[in-house]
């Protein structure tokens, strides 16, 4: 016996085909020297494993619909053709037949398959076919998803950005057949980089945490390819040479068995690059080389978009702040004219703002109130001291005109160019709902809605504070006070809300 197994690999190892010999699992446990010329794998290197892990995910499927008809029955198959993947990631055309073996009881242990090279044959015109249409299938997909990719991103709101590049990581990541898509972007003086998008497969472990703020120096090859705009495409890690011995030792502590990196540019200026790993099994990157290339393209003017975006929000919170404090500067107008009523407009505008927040206004209605409340009693900066300061009760001619005050506050803040009503919220925020208020005697709707917040505040703030004219009467008759002029004077909702903060305890006035 043992003579004759010595002959069977003395005539196999002879012959121009390539012979495997499969177990019952599939999992092959002899392969022929001729192997190593074809696939560049030594014999050994292919024992313990299956026909598709040499193959890319595409023609392992299409070779499972073919094979498992015959092996599920144990019959033998003739001229299977399908495409090996090279250790080097070149394409190789074998057509297979194989036979099934039994043990002397009948039982099945494997395949053993003869194999031919027809890489260079001319190819029946079926097989050319389906190839062209299975590689245009295949394309097609790609050119969908960057499609749906430059869509979503355009469509994409600023703060909805990020979501929308992680989504299309892992679009790609799927389509591509990878274990990771990640993005890495450079510091402005391309002295550092870091991960800031990363999608992972099931099973594979992320690795962005661990990537961050990492000196370009690490990848002295790889930044020479990538400022020279070419792509990376490396099948087989462990293949790499001397010039990429940093890369490589990367890679392979990562367990990162075939690479794809593409350059990312923003604005014809090299900001990072994307990078595809495949970690499970080794992968050829091929015709849809280019298609990526076009989706880094469009990945980039996503990011280029989102950081004009971040320039923009940053220079405007700076406006925002500038503007504020001029604000503010203002409001100090009133407090040098009556120091009595110092910090008055500062508490009307933290009771103001807080209910706004507790009637859900917008964002953009907050920043509104809270600037007119802060300035409602400009106009004060143009009434007597003397007047405003008298200890005791006002007379009719003072007191009309200490409510000239609205007037005045309109006139100086309507010339300012606010993105917001803010002169008329200060003009009306004496109006009164059944229009008994000044100087305009507006009723119900015709008052702002954030004139009409800001008018409780005052009161509130008011009559539960020191005046030169009374002592502070205090926060339970101020209550009292706008509870009983609710729907008279004030909007219900409003009052509704300013008792609830209150009494709950979620508002009180910073002293």
């Amino acid at each position: 016996m043992k003579n004759s197994t010595q002959d069977y690999k003395a005539i196999v190892e002879s012959m121009a085909d390539m012979v495997i010999i499969t177990n019952k699992e599939g999992l092959i446990s002899y392969a022929s020297p001729q192997w190593e010329a074809l696939l560049g794998y030594l014999p050994n290197e292919m024992i313990g494993k299956r026909r598709w892990d040499f193959m890319d995910e595409y023609e392992a499927k299409k070779l499972q619909e073919k094979f498992f008809p015959y092996f599920d029955r144990r019959l033998p198959f003739y001229l299977l053709t399908h495409v090996l993947t090279h250790k080097d990631g070149r394409r190789i055309v074998v057509e297979s037949s194989g036979t099934p073996i039994f043990d002397k009881r009948g039982e099945f242990e494997g395949y053993r398959v003869s194999n031919r090279d027809i890489t260079n044959r001319s190819l029946s015109e079926d097989y050319n076919i389906q190839m062209k249409e299975d590689a245009y299938a295949t394309l097609l997909k790609y050119q969908e998803v960057i499609t749906h990719t430059s869509k979503m991103f355009m469509d994409s709101p600023f703060d909805q950005l990020d979501q929308s590049i992680n989504l299309s990581l892992a679009e790609v990541g799927n389509l591509l057949g990878v274990c990771r898509v990640y993005i890495f972007e450079f510091d402005v003086d391309v002295q550092t980089m870091s991960n800031t998008y990363e999608w992972c497969s099931s099973g594979v472990e992320p690795s962005i945490d661990q990537l961050q703020e990492l000196s370009i120096d690490i990848f002295p090859w790889w930044m020479k390819k990538l400022h020279n705009n070419e792509v990376i495409n490396v099948y087989d890690v462990n293949d790499m040479g001397e010039e990429q011995i940093n890369e490589k030792q990367i890679l392979q502590e990562q367990d990162i068995q075939s690479v794809l990196v593409v350059p990312m540019l923003v604005n014809q200026k090299l900001t990072g690059f994307i990078g595809f790993d495949s970690v499970l099994k080794k992968k050829q990157f091929q015709d849809e080389i280019h298609l990526i290339q076009m989706f880094s393209e469009i990945v980039g003017y996503a990011i280029g978009k989102r950081n004009d975006e971040h320039r923009i929000l940053d220079s405007l919170q700076r406006v925002k702040e500038t503007f504020k404090q001029t604000i503010e500067a203002l409001s100090a107008l009133v407090e040098i004219s009556d120091p009595y009523t110092s910090g008055h407009q500062r508490r009307v505008a933290q009771l103001s703002l807080a209910l706004a927040k507790q009637l859900k206004l917008s964002q953009d209605q907050q920043e509104a109130i809270y600037m007119a409340s802060i300035l409602h009693d400009l106009g004060k900066s143009y009434i007597p001291s003397q007047i405003l300061n008298k200890p005791g009760k006002l007379t009719n001619i003072e007191f009309d005109l200490v409510k000239t005050h609205s007037e005045y506050g309109y006139q100086v803040l309507k010339k300012i160019n606010f993105p917001w009503p803010i002169a008329k919220m200060v003009h009306q925020h004496h109006e009164r709902l059944d229009g008994t208020g000044y100087p305009l005697g507006l009723k119900d709707d015709e008052i702002l809605i954030e004139a009409q917040i800001i008018s409780v505040a005052d009161v509130i703030e008011a009559i539960s504070s020191h005046r030169p004219y009374r002592p502070a009467i205090g926060l339970d008759f101020a209550l009292g006070e706008i509870k009983r002029l609710k729907g008279i004077h004030f909007k219900p909702e409003v009052v509704d809300a300013c008792i609830y903060l209150f009494e709950n305890g979620l508002f009180h006035f910073d002293e």
